[in-house]
């Protein structure tokens, strides 16, 4: 919050304070009139109101709190309809084994995991197709394991049951992305736990 009250305020309120016609006669009422007067000024001036401007930085900021490089840019809360919502919509957009299985040995091998393990190992996208995630972008893609708490199956389901909040309009797209992103273990909690949605495992 920034405060309006700065140098030139201060300036004018001392210069109409040693003003002969402000001058304070202390059997009259004007002084506290005055002191009245101050404080007003000074509750105006430290009250911030959002100017359009704060609200498009703020806007801005929410829009960035996914990266655009993890984002399909044809996935807006305005083409859900023609996209996401669409039955068999990510399996057209899906990266051939081909392409995932080549990112997911480079990406084992960067991490020295066991190649025998790749079985066991899901090449995720960490924002889901189903939600307009990239397809294609390494920065989209990242190894997890199947089973377990922080198993890409657990999420799954996750992503199967924020889709559907999307289409039903109970959940705004960014809101289902940022959730998914910044901490799908709580959007698990908040969204197949908490939320009475019937969601196949």
């Amino acid at each position: 919050m920034k405060f309006g009250f700065g140098a030139p305020a201060v300036k004018e309120m001392l210069a109409v304070r040693a003003s002969p016609r402000y001058a304070l006669d202390p059997c009259s009422s004007k002084p506290r009139q005055f002191l009245s007067a101050i404080l007003l000024a000074m509750l105006a001036a430290c009250t911030s109101v959002p100017t359009p401007r704060d609200g498009a930085a703020v806007a801005e900021t929410v829009a960035q709190s996914v990266p655009l490089e993890l984002l399909n840019p044809d996935v807006r809360q305005d083409t859900i309809a023609q996209t996401i919502c669409v039955p068999g919509y990510t399996a057209s957009i899906r990266p051939s084994t081909t392409y995932t299985n080549g990112v997911k040995l480079k990406l084992m091998h960067e991490k020295s995991i066991p190649p025998e393990t790749t079985g066991s190992i899901e090449l995720d996208h960490r924002i889901p197709l189903a939600l307009g995630g990239h397809p294609r972008n390494l920065q989209n893609l990242t190894l997890q394991p199947w089973e377990g708490e922080d198993g890409a199956k657990k999420k799954d389901r996750l992503e199967r049951a924020l889709q559907k909040l999307v289409c039903a309009s109970k959940v705004m797209l960014e809101d289902a992305r940022r959730a998914i992103y910044v901490d799908w273990q709580a959007a698990y909690r908040t969204y197949v736990i908490s939320r009475p949605l019937t969601v196949s495992p």
